[in-house]
């Protein structure tokens, strides 16, 4: 029976983390009636039939679109489907003549002749890029390009990730045979990489004789997806035979009828491929002309007053669009005359006229970088402030001077101390360019050894110039991977020399109390080259508008711009002649199938503008090779290739300063910082390093854009070590740190550490060979090592050329 004298149990506490009450929710709910609800709030308080209705109509919404898009599908511009062979055992011509085939008799039955051509190839013939209406309704318009020339260019295979909407993947049924080879894998990393578009898995078996023929096509299915495993998700692509005319067929159905899935990067900004160009001379300027592309609107609305990017020209403005009749080779593969008369009808009604017209009030401006400025910063007069100081210093300090010398002759004669801070500054620079380059004061200061490559001069002066040059890289990649490896052992450790005093060799670094709390001001002691460069004030709110303006433009459409579909004559000015033959001769090789489509792209708002670019990097599975830091790499960041030497550092989140890092370690994620044109996100990265001893290529890392921001401070940190030989508890005596006094009382100010975790400072120097007393917050070993940390700010280096155009 319950009373006063009864048990009382102890409520139980759910802690700080848990959860209120259903009583106090309910409580909440209906004391608070005004309080704003949310989207998922309301879809919970919906009725059954509510949400079923809301069902139906999103259903139908995507189903007028998809409606619409294959009522549109004739006036938008050529499906580009890439064969891709992942093996050297696939047969690329025979699906090459099957798959055309098919798309231009594709209503014909089998063995009937149709009104399109069939395809007839020798067996030497080159394959060259053919677009074709194909499709059931023969409406959608296809352009089929052939394997690229040279799979073993890996810069080939990113322009194949730029333009291509299919991605036709062919791989053997032979059980003997190897699915994906070498280079069929750097296809995929490098595809995977830059955004897969959409894919198609073809698997042939029609050359396997004998035995079970639905036995060997389920084998053959089993194996690609196997192999496919490692690179592509199942549900990222359609596996499909093409072993006989009904399985091409219906890979020419689904390549018409299923919707494209491109990267968001190349949805961003308008696209075209030309399929002509042609260059024309200024009568008062010869070393520039006007260069006319012709090709299809794809993507985004392409207007005369955006900048156009053209890969190994740079950027440049455009002077105005025409719109002109497709070509006439469409025509021949029309299903009917009545459609061919129709689509004459239109081309006739077009003709060549003009859409947009460049103004030059309107026109994107090509500066690329800001004004200089030398005396911005320059304060000509003191103020009354420091004018008082000045005075205040100059009576407190004693100075001792010859007999009848006055004010005025005092002002001119220098103290001692200073002109010896003087020439200590002079010698500084000086000792920094001819002791040695910048990069090698990155590296060779900490780890410069000897790593025991090194070959005999008598060996070395009997090479020839090529083995010479071969052992030389074979030295210097050894190297690397040696100083790497150390980097991983003794990270940041740096050793002084004797010649160089450490104040002088170490004036730019400062200590820090705690590198994750102390302040560094963004903006102290830049370098001239930040001038030169751009910053936003918000830049997700520039990227925003900037997006805005290219939806806008792509919503009017008409006198704003050509529309997406257009087949267009764009004419772009001022291209130098030397770029504009070698754009010329590489358009007319790509359309004789002898080299990658041509893609120029038209840039978003202030994307030619120079700025401070942060990508978030990683190294590439299976790189064995060694990344320094401010390394020459060639970047691929979409639409650009350039060569960049980028400088490596940690990402920590929400840190004000980022610690540089001297490698690019695998499994780490870093940030490579470069100068660079802006680019609003999302934006692939493929970094991609040359052989020393071929040449050649090799993917090292891949990433993606995230911001551009030059106040990303990145310090680079070193540390200096000693040894204590002489420890009476928390007392001890240092050497090898430093070797004179003087270095010793320039840095007591920093705090010392050891690496068990004692914390101290430094007391006094003790002798003149360096030794000084030391303090600590504990008892100390003989068998630890005592460290200060000193910091620097560094920035990446400016690049030998800013047209940003190689290719």
């Amino acid at each position: 029976m319950a009373g006063p004298g009864s048990q009382k149990n102890k409520v139980h506490k759910a802690g700080r983390r848990a959860g209120r009450s259903a009583r106090e929710k309910h409580r909440d709910k209906r004391d608070i009636v005004d309080r704003r609800q949310g989207v998922k709030s309301l879809r919970k308080n919906q009725s059954k039939a509510d949400r079923v209705n809301a069902a139906k109509q999103l259903r139908e919404k995507k189903r007028a679109e998809t409606v619409q898009a294959k009522r549109m599908a004739a006036f938008m511009p050529p499906r580009i489907v890439a064969l891709l062979p992942l093996s050297a055992e696939t047969n690329v011509r025979h699906f090459w003549k099957t798959f055309i085939d098919a798309c231009l008799n594709y209503n014909n039955a089998q063995g009937e002749e149709g009104d399109g051509a069939s395809m007839d190839m020798e067996m030497g013939e080159a394959m060259a890029p053919i677009t074709v209406f194909a499709g059931p309704q023969k409406k959608v318009k296809v352009t089929i390009l052939p394997p690229p020339a040279d799979m073993n260019d890996p810069l080939g295979l990113t322009e194949l990730g730029k333009y291509a909407d299919f991605v036709v993947c062919l791989l053997p049924g032979n059980p003997n045979a190897v699915p994906i080879d070498g280079c069929g894998a750097q296809a995929l990393d490098i595809l995977r990489s830059m955004g897969m578009p959409s894919t198609l898995a073809i698997t042939q078996t029609h050359d396997i004789v004998g035995g079970n023929v639905l036995k060997e096509r389920s084998a053959a299915k089993k194996r690609a997806a196997e192999a496919l495993e490692r690179f592509i998700p199942s549900d990222h692509y359609k596996l499909m035979a093409a072993d006989n005319e009904v399985d091409v067929k219906q890979i020419v159905r689904h390549v018409t009828d299923s919707s494209c899935t491109t990267p968001i990067w190349r949805q961003q900004r308008p696209h075209v491929i030309p399929d002509a160009a042609e260059f024309y001379n200024n009568t008062n300027q010869k070393a520039e002309g006007t260069l006319v592309l012709t090709g299809y609107i794809r993507e985004k609305a392409l207007t005369a007053n955006q900048l156009i990017h053209i890969p190994g020209a740079g950027d440049f403005q455009i002077e105005k669009i025409e719109s002109v009749a497709e070509p006439q080779s469409l025509l021949q593969t029309q299903k009917s005359h009545h459609q061919k008369k129709n689509v004459e009808a239109t081309m006739a009604m077009n003709g060549e006229t003009v859409i947009a017209v460049s103004l030059p009030e309107e026109r994107e401006s090509l500066v690329r970088e800001h004004d200089v400025d030398p005396l911005d910063a320059e304060q000509t007069w003191p103020t009354e402030q420091e004018l008082e100081e000045a005075e205040a210093e100059a009576k407190a300090r004693k100075r001792r001077l010859p007999k009848g010398t006055s004010d005025y002759q005092a002002a001119w004669i220098i103290d001692d101390n200073f002109s010896d801070a003087s020439e200590d500054d002079d010698d500084d620079d000086d000792s920094m360019t001819h002791m040695m380059p910048e990069e090698q004061e990155d590296d060779e200061g900490w780890m410069g050894m000897d790593t025991g490559t090194e070959l005999d001069p008598e060996e070395f002066s009997k090479l020839d110039l090529g083995d010479r040059e071969a052992a030389r890289a074979r030295e210097e990649d050894a190297a690397r991977r040696a100083r790497e490896a150390d980097d991983v052992l003794y990270p940041d450790e740096f050793e002084l020399t004797h010649d160089v005093p450490a104040r002088r060799r170490l004036a730019k670094y400062r200590g820090l109390k705690s590198f994750r709390t102390s302040p560094w001001d963004p903006k102290e002691d830049l370098p001239l080259d930040y001038a030169r460069v751009f910053a936003f004030e918000n830049f997700k709110r520039a990227q925003k508008r900037a997006l805005a303006l290219s939806n806008k433009v792509n919503r009017q459409g008409g006198d704003a711009g050509a529309g997406v579909g257009t087949y267009a004559r764009v004419y772009v000015c001022n291209v130098p002649q030397d770029a504009a033959m070698t754009i010329v001769e590489r358009v007319n090789a790509s359309q004789q199938g002898l080299a990658p489509l041509l893609s120029t792209w038209g840039l978003l708002q202030h994307e030619v503008k120079l700025s401070v670019l942060n990508f978030s990097v990683k190294k590439h599975a299976g790189v064995d090779a060694a990344i320094a830091n401010k390394e020459e790499l060639i970047f691929v960041t979409g639409i650009r290739t350039y060569p960049a030497r980028p400088i490596l550092s940690t990402d920590e989140h929400g840190a004000d300063k980022h610690k540089m890092e001297r490698f690019l370690h695998e499994g780490r994620v870093a940030m490579a910082t470069i100068y660079g044109p802006i680019t609003y996100p999302p934006c692939p990265l493929l970094a991609f390093k040359r052989n020393p001893f071929d040449s050649s290529l090799q993917l090292v890392a891949t990433g993606s854009l995230k911001s551009c921001n030059p106040d990303r401070v990145v310090v680079k940190k070193i540390v200096l070590t000693g040894f204590p030989i002489k420890c009476h508890r928390s007392k001890a005596i240092v050497r090898s740190m430093f070797y004179t006094p003087e270095d010793i009382r320039w840095f007591s100010p920093v705090e010392l550490w050891t690496k068990h975790g004692r914390r101290g400072r430094i007391r006094e120097p003790l002798g003149t060979h360096g030794l000084f007393k030391s303090i600590f917050d504990g008892p100390l070993s003989q068998q630890d090592t005592v460290c200060m940390s000193l910091y620097k700010r560094v920035y990446p280096k400016w690049p030998e050329s800013t047209t940003f155009a190689s290719n």
